[in-house]
């Protein structure tokens, strides 16, 4: 059963980013029942606080996102940049494991490094003809970075949680 609950977690964390670029709402769930789906195969020690603690964040975002008026909820400009930028920033957080033992700061190290990766990301897009709408000048930058950065970073972050305690066992911190 462990096996199935596995491919069943990354087969959804596949789907969250395919969903990144068609229904952004559902992304961050998507990849919660992927972040789901490992803690119940019991294969890494995630515990049911991490669980209801993204849940909660989860549904923040999917508030947020819900709550965007329509033209900008079906927007997906810049989602691949903050996308890429997200991805490049959780693997370079992930590095941070050869600053410290302590598996509390992996998790600063790697959530932040997301973060900064989705803003990055956005900033890249915003200098292209098609992000000049959305750029510093615009007045709709934060608006913009909140509603498509929020669930990027959130469903990059969940894969990330992953991924660090696969490192933290390799390692055996």
């Amino acid at each position: 059963m462990s096996v199935f609950l596995i491919i069943l977690g990354v087969l959804l964390f596949a789907g969250a980013i395919g969903l990144l670029f068609k229904q952004q709402m559902l992304s961050p769930i998507a990849s919660w029942a992927g972040l789901t789906c490992i803690w119940l195969s019991e294969t890494l020690p995630l515990n049911s606080t991490i669980i209801v603690g993204w849940l909660g964040m989860t549904l923040l975002v999917m508030a947020a996102t819900w709550l965007q008026p329509d033209a900008i909820k079906q927007q997906t400009k810049g989602v691949g940049y903050m996308t890429i930028g997200g991805i490049t920033g959780m693997s370079i957080g992930i590095l941070g494991y050869s600053l410290t033992n302590s598996l509390s700061l992996l998790y600063g190290i790697m959530i932040a490094a997301t973060a900064f990766g989705v803003c990055l990301g956005y900033m890249l897009f915003t200098n292209t003809p098609q992000g000049q709408k959305v750029n510093i000048r615009s007045g709709h930058f934060l608006t913009y970075l909140s509603a498509k950065g929020f669930p990027v970073g959130i469903t990059i972050m969940q894969i990330g949680i992953t991924l660090v305690l696969m490192l933290a066992i390799s390692n055996s911190y």
